[in-house]
């Protein structure tokens, strides 16, 4: 390694001590009745935090995955993290962030662009998918989540997301012709 190198390595990992880095593992449980979804964030100090999302509003699986993905990125920027390490089953969601997926629907299209204007604002960032057994303690909450009622969930700090994070999108107008 010369010299430039040398320099250029210390920078970076001098960059990287100063850095308030957070791990975010992301999950989502969707059901008939409600969408709730779970985060867990560990700080490099130790640190653990536990949140649970309720849903005012109807989404799927790949909705729900994405809404409690920039859920967590808007936490993780309020508690001041400026570098962040995501952990998340959706091999989806993962994929499309990373480029390797491409966004067809406009509602992933929209969630997609959303999410990187979010992962803009960390100075530096890493997505990983996980295989689901991996994420079991998120995946467990998620689940307890999406089937107690919220008065048994006391213990856990929950939020309410009362809207989606993107733009509704324009519905088709149903025309029907008159006979008269």
């Amino acid at each position: 390694m010369n010299e430039s190198e040398q320099q250029a390595s210390e920078v970076m990992q001098e960059t990287a001590q100063n850095l308030s880095t957070w791990s975010l593992y992301v999950d989502g449980s969707s059901n008939r009745k409600k969408v709730e979804t779970c985060l867990l964030f560990f700080s490099l100090e130790g640190a653990r935090i536990h949140g649970i999302l309720q849903f005012s509003f109807k989404a799927t699986n790949n909705e729900a995955e994405y809404e409690t993905l920039l859920a967590g990125l808007r936490l993780a920027k309020e508690m001041g993290a400026t570098a962040i390490s995501i952990h998340s089953d959706s091999m989806l969601i993962v994929n499309q962030i990373l480029g390797e997926y491409q966004a067809k629907e406009e509602n992933m299209i929209s969630y997609l662009k959303k999410a990187k204007a979010a992962l803009e604002l960390f100075k530096h960032f890493t997505i990983t998918q996980i295989p689901r057994d991996s994420n079991f303690v998120v995946d467990a909450l998620a689940r307890i989540a999406s089937s107690l009622d919220s008065d048994t969930l006391e213990s856990i700090p929950v939020r309410f997301i009362e809207t989606f994070s993107i733009s509704p999108i324009e519905q088709p107008m149903n025309v029907t012709k008159s006979d008269s």
